[in-house]
């Protein structure tokens, strides 16, 4: 059986997928693990965090794919969903869904989307940039379980 990690039980990153930056992070918010990580419902208590660290695992799975000398365009080259799809029959939004649910370019997108209920948005106009704050919703609860 293979590693899974969970946000109020959708499966957020693919299968034996454990970045380091999240479990550290995770158990900078207290999350007690054992030594293979895995833990059972653990409360979020800071969301911000735990975006950046899922935004940090993407930027690394990035670089990791560039150091072995994929081009970068690749990385994000869907070519192959239009070139493949009749193998699947009407394959080509399934396609398209796997590569959103599965590619780990979509993994804080897909985390946002298991939890759309429960978090708010703010903005840190103090950023020259303008950037998102994520917050839990008052009263919300956000549950991850790796195992």
């Amino acid at each position: 059986m293979s590693y899974r990690i969970y946000v109020n039980d959708y499966q957020c990153l693919g299968n034996n997928e454990c970045p380091q930056v999240l479990i550290d992070e995770l158990k900078r918010q207290g999350c007690e693990m054992n030594e293979d990580n895995c833990f059972k419902d653990f409360e979020i208590k800071e969301l911000e965090p735990i975006i950046e660290a899922l935004e940090q695992y993407i930027i690394d799975t990035n670089n990791w794919a560039l150091n072995r000398k994929y081009k970068p365009s690749s990385i994000a080259d869907f070519s192959e969903i239009f070139e493949n799809h009749k193998k699947c029959g009407n394959g080509l939004t399934w396609r398209i869904e796997e590569y959103s649910e599965c590619g780990y370019l979509f993994v804080t997108i897909n985390f946002l989307k298991a939890i759309k209920d429960d978090y708010e948005e703010d903005m840190d106009y103090n950023n020259e940039n303008h950037r998102i704050i994520y917050k839990i919703k008052e009263g919300h609860h956000i549950y991850m379980s790796g195992y």
